[in-house]
């Protein structure tokens, strides 16, 4: 996001503004993703489309299409517990569908990118806020411990399955399947990768693959199918980003049943993308 944000000086100054205005208003929900789920059902689905218009009507690109589109992907995901019954298996399919859309990228497709600013990871993160929104309203917290702000006792917890993990790390290095490269200004990298990471991508993750997937059918198996989402890292199929996803799924999980709170598995999570970006990638 924080490249997102410096992007946006290569747009048009008259379409910079509602962009930034849009980009603005995401984050802000996102960040106070808790309190939108408890919002009526229209007022969620207002809150992904208002910032889609203001973005596409304001700073260019508008399509029809994209907006139904949108329309028809945001009525699925907020209405699917009002539609189905709360269960085991519809919250399972949820998942599915929710993971679905985003491998498939459809936010590329509603989301123009007249300026070749990647503005369309706007719709990634409003993805995720309608993921965590409706499960929040429909399953609630309760063993979950979903937050943006680590306790002392997450942070213990999960630096110390990093530290577990850390080792394997090095190994894979060593052998070659993630070659060390260490990178020009790489403390701002290692910080500025962290930060992103556990706010949105581990955040959303974890929320759905430990918190909810794993409390259904245990480390190995929720390990398993993060694993098999990541092989479509990058070039398809990614192998060896499976097998290794796989692998810290695995810690990532332990991290969570000792801290009983995705806030810990988060902050494993966020530091072993930040060190194998920073110094594996």
């Amino acid at each position: 996001m924080m490249l997102l944000t410096a992007r946006l000086e290569a747009i048009p100054l008259l379409y910079a503004i509602p962009a930034a205005l849009a980009l603005l208003m995401e984050i802000c929900l996102y960040l106070n993703v808790r309190r939108v789920s408890t919002w009526s059902n229209r007022a969620v689905l207002a809150s992904a489309v208002v910032p889609f218009l203001l973005l596409t009507v304001g700073g260019g690109g508008f399509r029809p299409e994209s907006l139904a589109l949108l329309l028809g992907l945001t009525c699925v995901a907020v209405f699917w517990f009002v539609v189905l019954p709360y269960t085991a298996m519809t919250e399972i399919a949820f998942l599915a569908f929710m993971a679905g859309v985003y491998l498939l990228k459809l936010h590329r497709t509603i989301f123009p990118d007249p300026w070749d600013v990647d503005i369309h990871a706007m719709g990634q993160l409003m993805w995720f806020r309608l993921g965590l929104a409706t499960m929040l309203k429909h399953r609630g917290n309760d063993g979950i411990g979903f937050g943006f702000l680590p306790t002392r006792a997450d942070v213990l917890v999960g630096v110390r399955w990093f530290a577990y993990l850390l080792p394997l790390l090095v190994f894979a290095s060593l052998i070659g399947a993630f070659p060390y490269q260490m990178q020009a200004g790489w403390p701002w990298k290692a910080v500025g990768t962290l930060a992103g990471i556990y706010l949105v991508v581990a955040a959303a993750e974890e929320f759905f693959f430990r918190g909810i997937l794993q409390q259904r059918v245990g480390i190995p198996i929720a390990s398993a199918v993060f694993g098999l989402v990541h092989v479509f890292f990058g070039t398809f199929p990614n192998w060896k980003m499976m097998i290794a996803a796989m692998i810290a799924g695995v810690f990532y999980g332990k991290a969570f049943a000792e801290g009983r709170s995705v806030r810990a598995s988060m902050v494993t999570h966020a530091l072993t993308v930040a060190v194998w970006r920073t110094f594996l990638s």
